[in-house]
């Protein structure tokens, strides 16, 4: 039996990830077999695991011009982040 491990780290496309399109090179007839774990808003995620901690932030800040109202909008439009990142583990066994 032969098994093998590949991770990738990489930016993530959200519309391949939620299949809003089919890649060229997609066997259309195993289509069926992917497994979705979660899918969830991105927008919303980031308001239920940042919000706190933004109003902490702004409460903190004494002038204006450094709060923040929108941290989801801030990365969003931001030149130095990227809005979500993904890890992608595959793994298969090879019965010979």
């Amino acid at each position: 039996m032969e098994r093998t491990i590949s991770v990738s780290v990489g930016k993530g496309s959200l519309n391949h990830n939620n299949r809003t399109f089919v890649a060229k090179n997609v066997d259309k007839e195993r289509i069926q077999n992917n497994i979705c774990c979660l899918r969830r808003n991105l927008k919303q995620v980031y308001h239920e695991i940042f919000d706190e901690a933004l109003a902490a932030y702004n409460a903190k800040q004494k002038r204006k011009d450094r709060m923040i109202s929108d941290y989801y909008e801030k990365i969003k439009h931001g030149n130095q982040e990227k809005l979500f990142y993904e890890i992608i583990l595959q793994l298969a066994i090879k019965t010979i």
